[in-house]
């Protein structure tokens, strides 16, 4: 499968997953919340790395090219992700004081249910 038809089929699955997880949220699974809640701050996190990668990497994306990529002027692109690094270190999240997903030494699988290594210490 050619890379340029992975993206669109990645993201059409995690579309998917996002509009199961809305539907158990809906139906009362307080879990499903959570992990909606969860892809959603890593969403933004990694939107912020893929941003800065494609700026830094091969592409040498200007501001204009990312802005009308994402349907937002240039100015309004590099205010929002300029300062972004490539590896992110995860940022403390608002419904943890604890890393959030499986950051090369930040995790916390007993917090982080994302984790492969997530214990249930309960």
């Amino acid at each position: 499968m050619s890379k340029h038809r992975e993206a669109p089929e990645l993201a059409a699955a995690a579309i998917r997953m996002m509009r199961a997880l809305a539907r158990r949220a809906g139906d009362g699974e307080l879990e499903a919340l959570e992990a909606l809640a969860m892809m959603q701050d890593v969403a933004n996190v990694q939107l912020g790395a893929a941003v800065a990668g494609y700026r830094e990497g091969p592409a040498q994306a200007s501001w204009t090219t990312i802005g009308d990529a994402l349907g937002m002027s240039r100015q309004a692109a590099r205010q929002r992700w300029q300062g972004c690094t490539v590896a992110p270190a995860w940022p403390a999240s608002s419904r943890s004081s604890e890393p959030g997903p499986c950051w090369p030494g930040r995790c916390n699988p007993i917090s982080c249910k994302l984790c492969p290594r997530w214990v249930d210490a309960s």
